[in-house]
């Protein structure tokens, strides 16, 4: 989600006082004329509550804020007033500017010399806010429109942020500094033609202060109603029409008497009729196959139509489309080509930028799709000239002819070595903050946000790593260490991965109410970035695609092994394959993300493969936790003023990576860490080691360190002899036929006793003393594998479970001291070879089958 209060936080530091208005209005939602009064005054602490959701901004102009805005509301009033002050020595370029649905704001520093004031004549459509009656909506409000405001000239800031304004010219001051007549002294959205003096500016002024008496009506209207109509041809015609109406009450007798009607719409269809390439001087202008047949108008394409004037044939330009598309950058590999474009929507200019692939444009109905996303869209003019290709081909081609600069397209989001930086949806982080995507050479697959949502908002670092602090006093303070210590590590995942040959699953063995949807794990995952729903099935493979750094998290689910081969693609990155979108070809994608599960039996135990790949961790509830900041109350009550405090902590995420890529030269060396540490094992306990450290750089607290070691030491992370025989099937046996001590013989079609506890060894006590030494597990392959099947109906895993994988086992215990010995069983003569497990490993299997060990 947007982090809705960074641009407020930015505007008050340049010393302007906003407000919150209606998302795409520009009323305010608070009472702001306290304020302008000086009753009350604005704070950094009012911001945070007033732009905790979705807003736009308002900013209150005058002595408060230190500005004066000039309000421009089309093309030639910039170019007049330009014209202007430029007499005055300044250039109207330079001025910090906002680009606005019509036109621009332009801000200057407030002067008492400047007044409220307006003019709404002759073309001349502005007004000057100088405080008393309002402001002005501020980046990066959104217009009712959907136009974006964004600084076309940004402020010149001190180190505080605070913006130098240049001084107001002094034509800026009234409208008679200005040279003006008529106008208003405040704004106002009045109109109407000048009939008190003053200079002449425009052909439409004239013609509106010369009216003819009787003769040349006709002709005057035609002229008015030519500039009212392609001044305002974005305009209803019925607005038209009142415009043509005002104008004829300056003539004498009734406007049907000359034709009114059948002349204003004359006037308006023969407008409309014209090619509109007024902003297309940059584009290219003379249709032929290297642009599709198409040139840029303005807001619009345009292509050639054949059409029939009397007895003759002519070729005249026509609207293709509702929009202009700029190809920004292309990018192509072995799967797809990608454009980077840049939607103009409307005579208006609003952009839009875009991610457009190749299979989309060259498919009318996904194209036509992706357009109406944008609330855009193609309507070919009948009698196109040339009657082909179609109108997918000819966007392709004009796309091409503009010849875009190549760029890089990554797969995943996250850190990316070619950009050395943390690729997002809308923007790349670095240790310095975070630009957007087109300030570099790369950008993110386009599909990446259908499979799985991030965001990464960028909230102030102090503010970012006090809630982190904060949320890391939600849970049990060892809990907190060994998660937050694996989060932390997923931040810099590429950075760490390179030193390990997996990556661990965070394993959460926890009964409900630990936090996993409201409590400490969901926020935690939300500083992640994550604001997506927790995925399944197919859903989780696509999901672990998306992001190098995004946490993927499957609760509950109802049979880990449905999961067991995507989990061990995932920890080592290995691809995966599944059907394209087409559904017939196949395609192949890397699982790159760290994953977290979490249950209350997850059933790990049992599963070597899994468990070697997993860091358990188990949860307990925080019910009984009481708040840090009044003992009196529950915690929970400080997790519900976090949440009222932020709408969601994705909003720190991005601040929380920009700090994170900031502090990996503090980690020291990493391989230096990793070295002596070996297998699986070393791989957790390194990724744990480095992200505790990652931490208390976060935190600044080193106790974290010291947690995640403590429990390192605890709870070894692997007992590399281990396998699914030791874990899994003679635990089971040994349970199943009571810990015998002795062989029976086959009995109703089940087979001799697979696996038995046998004392084979004296040992001599410090007095000289003999006993028995601890039993041993004894086991048969065949006999074991039989009952297994039988046990399963027939149901094994043929990699761990049938005979001749158990001798494989059996065999790769036998450096652990595994010895073999022939038994006969009591009865029938039955003699077999029996594996003899080491000590160390029978203690482990007796644990397991008693329940005193997973």
């Amino acid at each position: 989600m947007t982090d809705w209060l960074a641009p407020a936080l930015e505007l008050y530091r340049m010393g302007l006082w906003v407000f919150p208005a209606a998302y795409r209005e520009k009323a305010t939602v608070v009472k702001w004329q306290d304020y302008q009064t000086g009753k009350k005054r604005v704070t950094e602490q009012q911001l945070r509550t007033w732009f905790s959701s979705r807003a736009n901004y308002w900013v209150l102009c005058g002595q408060q804020s230190g500005v004066a805005v000039l309000d421009c509301d089309n093309a030639e009033t910039i170019a007049w007033w330009q014209e202007r002050i430029g007499r005055e020595g300044v250039d109207l370029r330079t001025i910090p500017c906002v680009k606005t649905a019509k036109g621009a704001h332009f801000y200057f520093a407030w002067a008492e010399a400047v007044s409220n004031w307006s003019y709404h004549e002759d073309g001349l459509d502005f007004e000057v806010r100088s405080g008393g009656r309002g402001g002005v909506v501020a980046p990066p409000s959104v217009h009712e429109s959907g136009h974006v405001y964004e600084w076309r000239v940004r402020p010149a800031t001190n180190e505080a942020g605070r913006a130098a304004w240049s001084a107001a010219p002094a034509p800026l001051g009234s409208r008679q500094a200005a040279g003006l007549a008529g106008g208003t002294d405040a704004p106002s959205s009045g109109g109407g033609a000048s009939s008190g003096g003053g200079e002449v500016r425009s052909m439409l002024a004239k013609l509106l202060a010369n009216p003819p008496d009787a003769g040349g009506r006709n002709i005057w209207l035609s002229k008015v109603a030519g500039h009212y109509a392609a001044r305002w041809r974005d305009a209803e015609f019925d607005a038209y029409e009142g415009m043509c109406r005002s104008a004829c009450l300056a003539l004498a007798g009734d406007p049907e008497e000359y034709d009114f009607t059948k002349t204003i719409r004359s006037i308006w269809e023969t407008e409309h009729r014209k090619p509109d390439l007024q902003a297309g001087a940059d584009g290219p202008q003379t249709p032929d196959r290297d642009n599709g047949w198409l040139v840029r108008g303005r807001g619009c394409l345009l292509t050639e139509r054949r059409i029939k004037v009397g007895d003759k044939q002519v070729v005249e330009l026509q609207p293709w489309s509702d929009f202009d598309i700029v190809a920004v950058g292309v990018t192509s590999d072995e799967l797809q080509r990608v454009y980077s474009v840049r939607l103009v929507r409307g005579r208006q200019g609003d952009e839009v930028d875009a991610l457009l692939p190749a299979d989309t444009l060259v498919d009318r109905r996904k194209l036509n799709a992706w357009l109406g996303a944008y609330g855009l869209g193609i309507a070919e003019p009948e009698g196109c000239k040339p009657l082909s290709p179609g109108a997918a081909e000819r966007l392709r081609l004009y796309l091409e002819g503009q010849k875009p600069a190549r760029f890089e397209l990554v797969r995943h989001y996250g850190w990316s070595d070619s950009a050395e930086a943390f690729v997002t949806e809308d923007g790349l982080i670095t240790r310095a903050g975070k630009v957007p995507l087109s300030a570099g050479t790369v950008r993110p697959e386009p599909s990446l946000p259908n499979l799985m949502r991030f965001n990464y908002g960028m909230s102030e670092e102090v503010e970012a790593l006090e809630v982190l602090r904060e949320v890391l006093t939600f849970q049990d303070p060892t809990v907190c260490a060994v998660f937050g210590a694996w989060w932390a590590a997923c931040l810099l995942k590429p950075q760490i991965r390179r030193y390990t040959s997996m990556w661990p699953i965070m394993a959460i063995e926890a009964a409900s109410g630990v936090g996993k949807t409201n409590g400490f794990f969901a926020l935690m995952l939300q500083l992640n970035g994550v604001v997506a729903s927790v995925p399944t099935g197919a859903a989780a493979r696509d999901a672990m695609s998306v992001n190098h750094s995004g946490v993927v998290w499957i609760d509950d689910p109802n049979d880990l092994e449905r999961y067991d081969e995507l989990l061990r693609a995932v920890t080592s990155g290995t691809p995966m394959s599944k059907k394209a979108a087409d559904r017939t070809h196949t395609t192949t994608i890397p699982l790159v993300a760290p994953v977290a599960v979490s249950g209350e039996a997850l059933g790990l135990g049992d599963q070597k493969a899994m468990r070697d790949r997993s860091i358990v961790l188990g949860a307990p509830s925080p019910v009984n936790r009481r708040s840090l900041n009044d003992r009196s109350r529950p915690q929970w009550d400080d997790i519900v003023a976090l949440k009222d405090r932020y709408q969601d902590l994705s909003a720190h995420a991005g601040r929380l990576v920009a700090v994170a890529l900031g502090s990996l030269d503090a980690l020291g060396d990493l391989g230096a860490v990793r070295r002596g540490v070996g297998g699986r094992a070393g791989d957790k306990a390194f990724v744990l080691t480095v992200g505790a450290r990652l931490l208390t750089e976060l935190t600044s607290d080193p106790s974290w360190v010291e947690r995640v070691k403590a429990w390192l030491e605890d709870r070894p992370l692997d007992v590399e002899s281990d396998n699914v025989l030791t874990m899994k099937l003679l635990p089971a046996a040994l349970k199943a036929f009571n810990f015998p001590s002795q062989v029976e013989p086959p009995d109703h079609g089940q087979p001799h006793t697979p696996a038995l506890l046998r004392s084979t060894r004296l040992g001599e006590g410090a007095d000289g003393s003999i006993f028995a030494q601890p039993p041993r597990v004894t086991f048969n392959t065949k006999a074991l594998a039989e009952w297994w099947r039988k046990t399963r109906f027939g149901r094994v895993d043929s990699r761990t479970e049938t005979e001749t994988a158990i001798a494989n086992q059996a065999k790769a215990l036998v450096g652990k001291t595994t010895t073999k010995i022939r038994v006969t069983a009591r009865g029938p003569d039955v003699k077999a070879n029996f594996w003899v497990l080491s000590q160390e490993d029978s203690d482990r299997v007796i644990a397991r089958a008693q329940g005193e060990l997973t």
